[in-house]
């Protein structure tokens, strides 16, 4: 029996968690709010250590707060 990965199975499964969200009101609505929540907070050009990347959403909205 071959076993794959944790990592290797997530970044299979990747852009159907994002292909999942983007058809989901309510996830596009929580991750609308968290951007919100960000922009307000965050100064223009922050450097932001994101820990829980996911499939890297976040992380691409993050760098380009401004």
């Amino acid at each position: 029996m071959i076993q794959e990965s944790p990592a290797r199975a997530f970044s299979k499964q990747s852009s159907t968690f994002d292909q999942i969200e983007e058809e989901n009101l309510i996830l596009q609505y929580m991750r609308k709010r968290i951007h919100q929540h960000c922009l307000r907070f965050f100064l223009p050009n922050a450097k932001v250590l994101e820990l829980n990347c996911g499939t890297g959403i976040d992380a691409v909205f993050l760098p380009n707060m401004e």
